[in-house]
């Protein structure tokens, strides 16, 4: 443990640069954790309060990456901590940037307070319409339109044929709704019922969560269902086989409503409006209505209603589930079909207004934000960091693709399938996808899209670096190796220098997963789109699998067709290529 003693400076090896510092006050010493660490000071020197502003500031993190050549993103000891080299000024200087930072920090502070009351009473207000929407109070009753009863007579009519016709199972009668039960008066026309009464049938994913492959059909889970929309970008996939095992247990079809029924997103949901080619997994139920809008029944489940319903029905601690008898069992309130419409209708108008309510108070706040890094810059720029930034060239291509290649290699150390050929494929794909210019010459070689000049050009300029070497496996013919060397992290400070790390994070987290045969069709599929595209308006998948296995290696006619259609379904899914 680390011993705090009164007057000490603690902070956090891992957050000291969001403000997880401090001085500690009270009387008694303290233990903490190892992950802290607390140095005494000396007040003749330094006045604590420049220094824990000085720790908040853009200059540090600069002065960490620069020195220790990992930043903010690996825990700091205090090793790294005391050896660091930074300029520090006079006791009476400290005290006048600090005066002035205080000073700011007022005026930062309420537009912040002000700015977060804003967003709070937009949610407040996104809360209200849901909950006048559900009440009848959102928009007023037609006496002409056809009742909630006689609706919901229609579907009790449907359901029964559907029983009799084998479509849905005969399931108990549920619980009649009670007195104390129903939480407000409900408009003329409107009528209290159970979500199963309005619902074809309510089910959840597969219970035995198939393997994972890295082609193949769409598994959706918790994370891919979004608030409002299913996140597509990282979902996994499964074989045809449990594919079609999964469907036969619960079929997604548009329309239908998915919600988040295990772990700390419970509750959130999503309408299918697309796409429904996929299957889940347990931790998603799915909700098929029957003569109902779609979206009027997602207006009822985002609503407070049926959210506090949700979790006061919720089971468990750290991994919390809803199950499928208390989803049947929630209230639902039921206007007709017309008015339905026109709620659905006004509460998107109401809700894009609060989108674009919230979009300016979330750009107002990034504005905040980099006012008060810009501030923090300013008061701690210094002469010797100006020069070093005057001085500083632009690398050269080669030295840029090594510190793409060493992102790569440092993040792939423990992928069985990485080597020579994966990482070319890699590179390959990052600079094409994102129009990097590293002058490669990429054939059409057997393991192609392949540059030999350009691997042996990275090798050499790994090594030289002392970040990665590589060699060959002992009795494994042609399969190389990456270890790391001394100085391996250095790397990290050129890469927001040279790319833009978004993109280049996303394209490495779709082909991590990928064995090398993968890599090597995605790759090759890509630089046939790239050569077809200016030439062809509408590339067909024929045309790119004809082409990929007639003009370019006769080794590319090995590999069944059936995996190119699968590569070219995943890329077009992953919009690599139209």
């Amino acid at each position: 443990m680390i011993v705090v003693k009164k007057g000490d400076l603690v902070i956090s090896g891992i957050n000291v640069a969001k403000g997880a510092l401090a001085v500690y006050e009270g009387d008694e010493d303290v233990v903490a954790t190892i992950h802290y660490s607390s140095y005494s000071f000396d007040k003749e020197k330094i006045d604590i309060n420049f220094l824990k502003w000085f720790l908040k500031s853009p200059a540090f993190v600069d002065a960490l990456e620069e020195q220790t050549g990992r930043g903010i993103k690996t825990e700091i000891k205090a090793k790294k901590f005391l050896s660091l080299k930074i300029p520090i000024p006079t006791l009476n200087e400290q005290k006048k940037i600090e005066s002035n930072l205080n000073k700011f920090e007022e005026k930062y502070n309420k537009v912040s307070e002000e700015l977060e009351i804003q967003s709070e009473l937009i949610n407040k207000l996104r809360s209200s319409i849901l909950s006048d929407a559900v009440s009848g109070k959102l928009v007023p009753q037609d006496p002409n339109d056809e009742s909630a009863e006689v609706l919901l007579e229609k579907i009790k009519a449907e359901k029964e044929k559907l029983i009799k016709e084998g479509k849905i199972k005969k399931q108990k009668p549920l619980l009649p709704i009670s007195e104390d039960e129903i939480p407000y008066k409900l408009p003329d026309g409107w009528v209290w019922c159970r979500l199963r009464d309005v619902s074809k049938y309510i089910t959840d994913g597969e219970h035995q969560t198939p393997p994972r492959i890295s082609f193949g059909k769409k598994l959706l889970s918790a994370k891919n269902v979004r608030d409002g929309f299913l996140d597509y970008d990282n979902c996994d996939y499964i074989s045809e086989e449990h594919y079609e095992k999964a469907r036969n247990r619960c079929l997604p079809e548009i329309g239908d409503l998915l919600i988040v029924s295990v772990g700390g997103t419970i509750g959130r949901t999503s309408l299918i409006l697309e796409n429904s080619d996929f299957a889940l997994v347990r931790s998603v139920a799915l909700i098929k209505p029957l003569f109902i809008s779609s979206e009027y029944l997602r207006v009822v489940l985002n609503s407070k209603l049926l959210q506090d319903m949700i979790n006061l029905t919720k089971r468990g601690g750290a991994q919390p589930c809803l199950y499928l008898t208390s989803i049947n069992q929630f209230l639902f309130p039921l206007p007709s079909l017309e008015e339905q419409k026109r709620i659905v209708e006004k509460v998107e108008k109401l809700m894009a207004t609060c989108d674009a309510l919230e979009l300016e108070v979330q750009k107002s706040k990034r504005q905040t934000e980099k006012l008060m890094q810009s501030v923090l810059k300013e008061a701690f720029s210094n002469s010797d960091t100006s020069k070093s930034e005057k001085k500083e060239r632009k690398a050269s291509k080669a030295f840029q693709r090594s510190v793409l290649a060493a992102y790569l290699v440092d993040n792939s150390l423990e992928d069985k399938y990485f080597g020579h050929v994966k990482l070319q494929k890699m590179l390959f794909m990052c600079e094409a996808v994102n129009s990097l210019d590293f002058d490669s010459n990429y054939k059409r070689h057997a393991m192609g899209p392949y540059d030999p000049k350009l691997i042996r050009s990275v090798d050499s300029q790994l090594k030289r670096s002392k970040w990665f070497e590589c060699k060959k496996m002992d009795g494994d013919k042609g399969r190389y190796v990456y270890s790391p060397l001394e100085k391996q992290d250095e790397y990290k400070k050129y890469l927001d220098r040279y790319f833009n790390l978004e993109n280049i994070e996303k394209m490495f987290a779709l082909m991590k997963p990928m064995t090398t045969l993968q890599a090597e069709i995605v790759a090759t599929l890509y630089s046939v789109y790239k050569d077809l595209k200016p030439t062809q308006q509408n590339i067909s998948s024929q045309m790119l699998i004809e082409e990929a296995r007639n003009n370019w290696h006769d080794r590319k006619k090995t590999i069944e067709v059936k995996k190119w259609e699968r590569a070219i379904e995943w890329m077009r899914e992953k919009q690599l290529i139209s």
